[in-house]
């Protein structure tokens, strides 16, 4: 296990269009000595195809579930 990696897990339910803005938010944050991952946990939205920022953004991770609520997609990222 890499001791400098940073994982930011991000639940998301139909925030296709937001996501972009908290993916860059993480992206530019100022962590010098640290690898970092995003893991989003789609959690069963209807309002996008969210393979897309896995394909589109270095470092980013998308896993699918069914829709069974935040501490649950939460759980998955973990």
């Amino acid at each position: 296990m890499d001791e400098n990696l940073i994982s930011v897990i991000i639940p998301v339910y139909n925030r296709f269009t937001r996501l972009s803005l908290a993916i860059e938010s993480v992206i530019n944050q100022e962590i010098d000595k640290f690898c970092l991952e995003i893991i989003v946990v789609n959690d069963g939205s209807t309002d996008g195809d969210y393979s897309f920022f896995e394909h589109n953004y270095n470092n980013v991770k998308v896993i699918h579930q069914n829709n069974n609520g935040v501490s649950s997609a939460r759980n998955l990222g973990i």
